[in-house]
């Protein structure tokens, strides 16, 4: 029975730890679950204009330096520009020949977008799996522990039962079994030291703890994992 009992208390060692990895993958679940952000953007419309008028952009600070002027003028001629050809109004006063000439204007609106961090949704769905794992282990401990505190607990119950029909049975009491005869073998061994005295006293010793635990076993009731799981 001793062997069913380290047995149990392996498994509920096993499910704790399992609980641990269970609670600590819950927590990095949590902690990355908002792997969608929003940022806002900026949207560039394309808005038509009068006919016969065109706006002035410059390319590369991607911004309208005229709004509208005759479409017939040349960019270099534009009131954008300066005497040098150099425009007054984008923001890196870019010459004129980056500038371009169009039948339309641009207007940037800010959007909202959503986003995905890959590396946030990465850990989220990983630490979801191995969460589902952790919790399929401890369920599964949870039904071979309680197969074998069943085991045990039958085993107790016949223990009961048979020290019961030994006690109705019994003329007197068998001196072997009582743990204060054993005690006192042990402190007269370790008082007259006898040759071999160190071996039977341990080997005394050894008894008085199986006697113990047997007497233990004997109690109704008696739940040898009850301690544990306490804890």
């Amino acid at each position: 029975m001793q062997a069913d009992v380290q047995k149990g208390l392996d498994k509920l060692d096993m499910k704790r730890v399992n609980t641990r990895i269970m609670e600590d993958y819950s927590a990095s679940a949590n902690m990355n679950k908002n792997y969608k952000y929003t940022v806002t953007e900026e949207r560039v419309e394309v808005v038509p204009i009068l006919r016969g008028k065109h706006t002035v952009v410059c390319l590369p600070c991607r911004q309208t330096c005229v709004e509208e002027e005759d479409c017939s003028m040349a960019v270099i001629n534009s009131s954008a520009m300066d005497h040098n050809g150099n425009c007054k109004v984008c923001t890196g006063r870019c010459r004129w020949d980056v500038h371009k000439s169009l039948p339309h204007k641009y207007e940037i609106k800010p959007e909202t977008v959503e986003k995905k961090a890959d590396d946030l949704q990465s850990r989220y769905y990983e630490s979801l799996e191995k969460q589902v794992e952790a919790e399929k282990s401890i369920d599964d401990l949870d039904e071979e522990f309680a197969e074998i505190q069943s085991r045990v607990m039958r085993k107790i119950n016949k223990i009961c039962r048979l020290s019961s029909r030994i006690k109705n049975i019994a003329l007197e009491s068998n001196p072997l079994f009582e743990l204060e005869y054993i005690d006192r073998l042990i402190y007269d061994e370790g008082t007259t030291k006898h040759p071999g005295w160190e071996e039977r006293r341990v080997q005394l010793i050894q008894l008085q703890k199986q006697v113990a635990k047997l007497e233990t076993y004997k109690e109704r009731g008696f739940d040898p994992f009850a301690f544990y799981n306490d804890k």
